[in-house]
C-alpha cells in the first residue's frame, strides 16, 4: 500500500463532513439529504464507512488506512481509488470540506 500521505490529492488537506446534513439509514445503505437544495445522495456500505470516518477531520491517506482495516477482503488499491473518488465527488457537491492543515 502507498504511504498514506502520498495519496492525498491535495496533500496537507484534512476532510470533514458537514454535520448539518441529514443522514437516513436504510439497511446497509445511507442517504444524505442536503437541506439547502433537497438533493439526495446514496451511499453504499463503503461510502457509509467513509462518511462515518469523516466525523473527524482526516487526510485522504488516513481515511484510506482506516477503511483498508475495516474492509480487509478488498484490495488496498481499490479502496485507495474509491476513497479519492468519494472525497473528490463529495467536496465538489459541498457535502464535505477540505481544509489545509494548520488552517483555523
Amino acid at each position: 500500500m502507498a504511504d498514506p500521505d502520498s495519496i492525498d490529492p491535495r496533500k496537507g488537506t484534512r476532510y470533514q463532513r458537514h454535520d448539518s446534513l441529514s443522514v437516513t439509514i436504510v439497511e446497509d445503505d445511507a442517504f444524505i439529504v442536503n437541506p439547502d437544495n433537497q438533493d439526495i445522495f446514496h451511499l453504499n456500505a463503503l461510502g457509509r464507512a467513509i462518511w462515518n470516518v469523516l466525523a473527524e477531520a482526516m487526510s485522504a491517506g488516513d481515511v484510506t488506512g482506516v477503511i483498508t482495516e475495516a474492509f480487509p477482503d478488498t484490495a488496498p488499491e481499490t479502496i485507495e481509488a474509491d476513497v479519492l473518488a468519494f472525497l473528490t465527488r463529495m467536496e465538489k457537491r459541498g457535502l464535505i470540506t477540505g481544509t489545509p492543515d494548520g488552517a483555523a
